[in-house]
């Protein structure tokens, strides 16, 4: 986990330095108020014999990812009102979980992707591979939309074609973002613990 500070005694003050230090999100267009970063790793060969005959070969763990959630963080200082120490603590909450959805969106994925790829062919092994990386995309593209996308006038086409705060090619650093909401983090309703 990584963490980038922000400021301020009200949280009108806190949204504006999140909007300031965020993490960038094409998607969004700008501050992110919370991201992940998912690395995923292919340990995946094909063996040909001498009759062209193709295997695949799987390492001993074929799928792997590595997961970096970037959060705000904030301290207090002295004489900040109660009222507001309880809405940072329910936001950085909120934020937390979504970004926790996105992880577990990839975990699922890629675990089926392993179990598939233990029984493919090698002509099924790079299809496999293809629609994994279209499904993850998809899944956290309509999770994105439902928590804030749609309010804030994103669109699930520009989710999909590359803007997207949680697409998942496998063959580069995908990133799920979690916009800044001013005046708080992402609605309540939105997000389910």
């Amino acid at each position: 986990m990584e963490t980038y500070a922000v400021t301020g005694a009200t949280p009108s003050e806190i949204s504006l330095s999140i909007n300031q230090n965020g993490p960038y999100s094409d998607w969004i267009g700008g501050a992110a108020q919370g991201m992940t970063e998912t690395d995923i790793d292919l340990d995946v060969a094909y063996r040909t014999s001498g009759e062209g005959d193709c295997t695949v070969v799987l390492g001993n763990v074929p799928v792997s990812a590595t997961y970096t959630i970037v959060l705000p963080a904030w301290t207090p200082s002295p004489g900040t009102p109660a009222w507001t120490v309880a809405w940072w603590n329910e936001a950085l909450r909120e934020t937390a979980v979504h970004e926790r959805t996105h992880v577990e969106i990839y975990r699922r994925g890629l675990a089926d992707l392993a179990a598939a790829l233990a029984t493919a062919t090698c002509s099924q092994a790079a299809a496999l591979v293809d629609e994994t990386s279209f499904e993850l995309n998809r899944e956290n593209c309509e999770f994105d939309m439902n928590e804030y996308g749609t309010r804030i006038g994103l669109t699930m086409e520009s989710c999909l074609s590359g803007g997207s705060p949680g697409s998942a090619n496998l063959d580069l650093r995908p990133i799920a973002a979690l916009p800044i909401l001013i005046g708080h983090a992402v609605p309540r309703d939105a997000v389910q613990t």
